[in-house]
């Protein structure tokens, strides 16, 4: 695909059609609102919304097959640090709504995957590769952020206000995930465009705003990378 010339034209692409979703769900939620709370259905507002979604899944499925064969370590470490602080900054809202044990165990993950991404990220800036091992530790975290998060999200009544986020969760998960397998390259090309465009219009209406927008930036920065940890 031509798009992939430029390494950052099409994150960039998938970032303008996320901050435009943004926007809209951001007028949705403001303008199109009845007396109990909830979103007036079919409104053009929402429909826009939808359309973008189904263009950056578009732009993600017809990206193109093989993998990348110049590195940008800069980049991709920029990425990782943003994710690393953005989930260093929910820390604090997930002490405030700590209720279960499981939640108890997402914290501890939380600082677990700090370590992981953090540790990425000064790998690959000292020249290196990090070890799939601190990809691991960051999947763990996000797949037990969904576990813990799921029961919010069904409950509400309107599927704008919870597909989105869980969509975003999802994607962080994978994305982790397919971050420690050589041969998923399209994979994790897809989910990462996928994932920070989910991400972007998640910021609307989400829980853990930073960790959203961090690693949504984090999804868009490395869903290209070539190669993979040792």
């Amino acid at each position: 695909m031509k798009l992939r010339k430029n390494p950052a034209v099409l994150p960039g692409l998938v970032l303008l059609l996320g901050l435009g979703a943004l926007g809209l769900r951001l007028a949705l939620y403001r303008l199109c609102v009845d007396d109990k709370g909830l979103l007036t259905p079919g409104h053009p507002l929402e429909l826009g919304a939808w359309i973008l979604t189904g263009a950056a899944a578009l732009l993600a499925v017809l990206s193109g097959g093989g993998p990348r064969e110049k590195r940008y370590p800069a980049a991709e470490a920029l990425g990782e640090l943003l994710a690393t602080v953005s989930i260093l900054l929910t820390l604090p809202e997930s002490i405030h709504s700590l209720v279960s044990a499981l939640e108890v165990i997402r914290l501890a993950l939380s600082a677990v995957a700090c370590v992981g991404l953090g540790w990425a990220a000064v790998s690959r800036l000292r020249g290196g590769r990090p070890p799939m091992l601190c990809y691991g530790l960051a999947c763990l975290f996000f797949a037990m952020n969904v576990v813990c998060c799921y029961r919010s999200w069904v409950s509400h009544p309107q599927l704008q206000d919870y597909l989105f986020p869980l969509l975003g969760a999802l994607a962080m998960m994978a994305f982790a995930y397919l971050r420690c397998v050589p041969e998923k390259f399209r994979s994790r090309r897809v989910v990462g465009l996928i994932g920070g465009f989910v991400c972007m219009a998640a910021l609307a209406k989400t829980q853990f705003v930073p960790m959203y927008l961090g690693c949504g930036l984090w999804m868009l920065t490395n869903a290209d990378a070539p190669g993979e940890p040792l």
